[in-house]
């Protein structure tokens, strides 16, 4: 401790953190991992934090008490997929800290709580059904506490609806060449899903992310581009 101390007293907080970057192996960090594969992850973490990101935060109004969470939480899986270690010289401008587990972790939260809103499209009628009366009523509560102004006739509404998921289904389209492992690609697959509302492949590939997220081997596939079994 004597000596770390007089480390840390000696020298800038920023000049410390250069130490521990100058001490970690050139490719990346101390886990052997390519330089190359740790700037693709940093580039999908900040790539996801464009429009995409937007989109999943500002969902069309109709969409609330149906698709808001899943938009947003769902949409920043491929960003929490990306992180790499705390230490790597390559985590990207937007990547927070607790490296690559806190990363699995919040990635983790994020599924189990998305699939447990998924319930709802078992119990009524499937995903489309159950958006699409989910929107309408909304929409007719609007009406009612006389805030028709600010909204056009239904059908147009609903098209509205409809537009924007395409837009956001097509922005999560652009990240996929960034993608590299597994997981990855799941994470995206799911998103993508969403946004075109196939609840079949939204529902499965969650369920085998959070499969393979769960696994105690879940850090050896971190980087893994083949899929998992």
């Amino acid at each position: 401790m004597g000596s770390l101390y007089l480390l840390l007293t000696t020298m800038k907080y920023t000049d410390y953190y250069n130490y521990l970057f100058e001490a970690i192996d050139m490719n990346g960090d101390d886990n052997g991992v390519p330089e190359n594969i740790e700037i693709q992850y940093a580039k999908l973490g900040t790539a996801q934090r464009g429009k995409a990101e937007t989109l999943g935060t500002t969902p069309h109004r109709l969409l609330q008490g149906s698709l808001n969470y899943p938009l947003e939480h769902i949409g920043d899986l491929v960003h929490r997929l990306s992180y790499n270690s705390s230490f790597s010289k390559n985590r990207g401008n937007m990547q927070g800290g607790g490296g690559m587990e806190y990363g699995r972790d919040a990635a983790l939260i994020k599924i189990d709580r998305a699939l447990f809103y998924a319930q709802d499209f078992v119990n009524f009628g499937g995903m489309l059904k159950f958006v699409e009366d989910t929107a309408k009523r909304n929409y007719d509560y609007v009406i009612k506490n006389d805030n028709y102004e600010n909204y056009e006739d239904w059908n147009t509404e609903w098209n509205k609806v409809l537009e924007y998921l395409k837009e956001y289904a097509s922005e999560h389209k652009k990240l996929t060449p960034l993608c590299y492992s597994y997981y990855q690609k799941l994470g995206n697959q799911a998103t993508i899903a969403l946004g075109e509302l196939d609840q079949e492949t939204y529902m499965k590939t969650l369920k085998k992310l959070q499969s393979l997220l769960k696994k105690k081997t879940w850090k050896n596939h971190w980087y893994d581009a083949n899929t998992i079994k």
